[in-house]
C-alpha cells in the first residue's frame, strides 16, 4: 500500500443515486497528501442479479471491490459478505493472500472496529489496532493496545449542498505523527511512533471504505447495520 503520510479518499458522484434513487456501484478515488491520484477503487459489476441485490439489500449486500494503481494494475481486493448488523471485510493481495480483516463489532450506542493483520506464517489473525468512536463521530481514531493513536480516519464535510443531495464524501486518513499532531491535535505522548506497514495501511484503507458504507452512504441512514448508525 501506498506510503504516503496521509490519503484522501473520495467516493464518487452516482448520477443515477441523484436523480433515481438508483444505487450505483461505488467508487473511490485515492490521494497522496500532495493531491496526486495515486489508486482507484470500483466495486465489481457482475450480473444484472448483483444490481437487483443492492437496490434490495442496500447496505446489507455483499460486495467485490478492487483498488488499482494509477496504470489500472490490480493492488488490492476487498470481499465483505453478506451482513444484517456487523460489517467484515477482507483484504487481499492481487494474488488473492488474505492480508487482514476488518471487524465492526456491535454497539448500541458506540461505533466499534477491529483491525487485524493476518499471519500467514502463524496461520493466525493479529489485532493491531481497534476504533472506539462516539455515535455521531465523524472522526475514527485507531488505537493500539497501549491506547495510543496510530492513525485516524477523519470524514471531511464537502459542502452543505453536496452532502444533503449526493452521495458523495470524502476522508483524511492521517498515518505520520506530524499530521495526527498538526490537525488532530494530539501530543507526542498520545501517539504510537511505530509506523505502520503497508498491510496494515490498506487494512486502515478498507476500514475506511466500510465506515463510508455503515454510516455516511445515504443507504446507510435509518439502516441496522453498525450498531444504531
Amino acid at each position: 500500500m501506498h506510503y504516503a503520510a496521509a490519503l484522501i479518499v473520495r467516493r464518487q458522484l452516482e448520477p443515477l443515486n441523484l436523480f433515481l434513487g438508483f444505487e450505483q456501484a461505488n467508487r473511490y478515488s485515492i490521494e497522496d497528501d500532495q493531491g496526486q491520484p495515486v489508486a482507484y477503487l470500483a466495486e465489481e459489476e457482475t450480473t444484472f442479479s448483483s444490481a437487483i441485490f443492492r437496490q434490495l439489500l442496500r447496505t446489507h449486500r455483499p460486495f467485490k471491490a478492487v483498488i488499482m494503481d494509477s496504470e489500472g494494475r490490480v493492488m488490492l481486493k476487498l470481499q465483505r459478505p453478506w451482513t444484517w448488523i456487523n460489517t467484515h471485510i477482507n483484504v487481499l493481495d492481487a494474488n488473492d493472500n488474505l492480508l487482514g480483516q476488518v471487524m465492526q463489532q456491535w454497539h448500541l450506542w458506540r461505533r466499534r472496529y477491529e483491525l487485524f493483520i493476518d499471519m500467514i506464517c502463524a496461520q493466525r489473525h493479529e489485532q493491531f489496532a481497534q476504533i472506539d468512536a462516539g455515535f455521531l463521530a465523524w472522526r475514527f481514531e485507531l488505537m493500539d493496545e497501549e491506547g495510543k493513536v496510530m492513525a485516524c480516519i477523519d470524514r471531511r464535510f464537502g459542502g452543505f449542498a453536496r452532502e444533503i443531495f449526493t452521495d458523495t464524501g470524502q476522508y483524511a486518513l492521517f498515518f505520520h505523527p506530524d499530521y495526527l499532531a498538526a490537525y488532530e491535535g494530539h501530543a507526542r505522548n498520545q501517539l504510537s511512533m511505530v509506523p505502520l506497514t503497508g498491510d496494515q495501511r490498506a487494512v486502515v484503507l478498507a476500514c475506511a471504505i466500510g465506515i463510508d458504507f455503515d454510516y455516511f452512504s445515504r443507504h446507510s441512514h435509518g439502516g441496522m447495520m453498525g450498531g444504531g448508525g
